[in-house]
């Protein structure tokens, strides 16, 4: 298995964000700590790896079912990224999903 340099994580984080959004999630880094929305990084022990980020203004209702919308969601990402391609696992942390990195690097659609 080879190892992905850091362009080829880049264009990997961006096709993922690219899935998310057309599946109507915000991955906006922008907006993440004033709407909320997803968060994606490389983690090199674990792969791409996807968190919700609650908006500031966090609803109390929100809280008090924090769990349940942490398994909502991270069921949604697994079955949108799992249709797209990806092999995705849970996350160590309540809420995440973790991509793995394929053994063959992502192309660039602008290649």
């Amino acid at each position: 298995m080879g190892v992905m340099d850091e362009r080829q994580i880049a264009i990997l984080i961006t096709q993922i964000r690219q899935e998310l959004v057309q599946a109507g999630f915000v991955t906006d880094s922008a907006a993440l700590h004033t709407e909320g929305g997803l968060q994606v990084c490389h983690d090199p022990d674990l792969g791409i790896v996807i968190s919700r980020i609650s908006a500031v203004r966090a609803l109390s209702e929100e809280l008090a079912h924090h769990s349940s919308i942490c398994a909502a969601i991270r069921l949604a990402l697994g079955e949108v990224l799992t249709r797209a391609g990806y092999r995705v696992a849970c996350g160590p942390s309540h809420g995440q999903v973790v991509v793995q990195v394929p053994a063959e690097p992502p192309t660039a659609a602008d290649d």
